[in-house]
């Protein structure tokens, strides 16, 4: 990946890090507003807890993508000749994947198996295992 390619993918990847830094305050402001209208309502902190367990697990995914785009940026500032490089297999992520998902780490063939494990076809050691094991597995 060029100079130019590698800028053109930090102001995708330092956009959307501010765009996620922004919904995270906003996020904390608001439960901090929900917080004090409650307080000053009467209401027990624990009548809103579906509410606040829901905000909490929004905010969990955005500070785990934020860490995803962090890494990408410690990658390309750190070591660019690996940015846009598939941990799983090595190959180049296509440009196409990048545009989408700028901090992804895997192509597209390997983010399959990612968000589904139990479906990565076996090594044929595995498959012998498995065989060996009959219905115990």
């Amino acid at each position: 990946m060029n100079s130019a390619e590698l800028a053109h993918f930090e102001r995708l990847l330092l956009d959307e890090r501010g765009g996620m830094v922004r919904d995270l305050e906003r996020l904390r402001a608001s439960a901090v507003q929900s917080a004090l209208e409650n307080r000053s309502a009467g209401v027990e902190p624990t009548d809103s807890v579906g509410d606040d367990r829901n905000d909490d697990a929004i905010a969990a995914r955005e500070v785990e993508a934020l860490k995803e785009l962090d890494e990408a940026l410690r990658i390309l500032y750190e070591a660019p000749e690996q940015y846009g490089i598939c941990v799983a297999c090595g190959s180049p992520i296509s440009r196409s994947r990048l545009e989408i998902v700028p901090a992804t780490r895997y192509c597209q063939h390997d983010a399959k198996w990612q968000q589904n494990p139990r479906s990565r076809p076996r090594p044929d050691s595995d498959r012998q295992l498995v065989a060996a094991a009959g219905d115990w597995v």
